[in-house]
């Protein structure tokens, strides 16, 4: 199951950086039910995997409209939130795949 989540999780995020956020949950929210469905676990850690991984698109600017509100008067480049947000973006999601199990358990 861990694997399961940090796959759905990494897909989500994916997608997170080129679709809008909400766009990416509502894509994969069902995903994410089949899937825990198909391996016979619970779907609320699958889902919160989802979530969080939806809302963690740091990477570009796309997955956020605050992130492109802010992009033209803050003078940022498509680059600049690359160099920040995907570190960011990748302890994120590492935290949510550790952490989530812990409060949604699998079972």
């Amino acid at each position: 199951p861990y694997l399961l989540l940090a796959l759905l999780v990494a897909l989500t995020s994916a997608l997170g950086m080129v679709l809008s956020n909400t766009a990416t949950a509502v894509l994969l929210a069902p995903v994410a039910v089949r899937l825990a469905d198909a391996f016979g676990i619970a779907p609320q850690a699958l889902l919160m995997g989802v979530a969080f991984a939806a809302s963690a698109a740091f990477a570009t600017p796309i997955a956020s409209p605050v992130n492109v509100l802010v992009m033209t008067p803050g003078k940022y480049r498509f680059g600049d939130y690359v160099r920040v947000g995907l570190p960011l973006q990748l302890l994120v999601l590492a935290v949510a795949v550790l952490i989530v199990p812990l409060v949604w358990p699998f079972r």
